[in-house]
């Protein structure tokens, strides 16, 4: 949000509270507040309304772990649902009041980390994709969600970014078997966007796009 600052100091409450303390980005906000559920649902429609050609919005948690809020409500539907089921239900509620006014646009969110495990009993509203990062959940949240994409990070030495990096045969393969499942709409590959050429980017990406269109 473009006045992040001024709306923590107006508007605490609808920050992660953890350890007793409120707390700004990179910790998600608290997914409880109805303020930050009509905050987020206005950003996406604004959004939609701005593209018409836009498919597809991504309303999904930020990156690394215990950055959730952990005020009484937030912790409740934690202990009854698990993280997933906190941010399935807030993205759920964007995801309806999508639906009202952009039937075509669908609402993403990432299975990822604290989130990887489905929820015990929420169940995603007919647009909301799921973009799961862990494939071997693949067949719990199939049971549960009409739509997924598939995260992967394509073969690659994160800790070396010009080392060759094999493993395209080994992706092939595990795109015909996961692509097998009805429920799987969609890849993404994460590859190196931090040093142009690394592991043979480019000549990748191109193998990667082809295996896509085989499958």
């Amino acid at each position: 949000h473009d006045d992040l600052e001024q709306l923590f100091q107006h508007k605490p409450e609808m920050f992660a509270l953890v350890n007793g303390v409120r707390q700004r980005p990179p910790y998600n906000p608290c997914l409880s507040n109805p303020d930050t559920l009509a905050l987020v649902t206005a950003d996406v429609l604004a959004a939609a309304l701005a593209r018409p050609d836009c498919e597809i919005i991504s309303v999904s948690q930020g990156d690394g772990s215990g950055m959730f809020c952990q005020c009484d409500a937030c912790k409740a539907v934690i202990a009854a649902e698990g993280e997933s089921g906190l941010m399935l239900r807030f993205v759920n509620a964007v995801a309806r009041e999508v639906a009202k006014k952009h039937p075509n646009v669908k609402i993403s969110t990432l299975a990822y980390g604290e989130t990887t495990k489905p929820p015990a009993t929420v169940r995603p509203e007919p647009n909301v994709v799921i973009q799961l990062t862990d494939e071997r959940l693949l067949a719990d949240w199939s049971r549960i969600a009409p739509e997924i994409y598939l995260w992967y990070n394509w073969p690659i030495c994160y800790k070396n970014l010009p080392l060759p990096a094999p493993g395209l045969p080994e992706v092939a393969v595990k795109l015909r078997r996961v692509t097998a499942d009805p429920a799987v709409r969609g890849v993404m590959f994460l590859g190196d966007y931090q040093s142009p050429g690394a592991s043979l980017a480019p000549l990748s990406t191109w193998v990667m796009a082809k295996q896509l269109w085989d499958c």
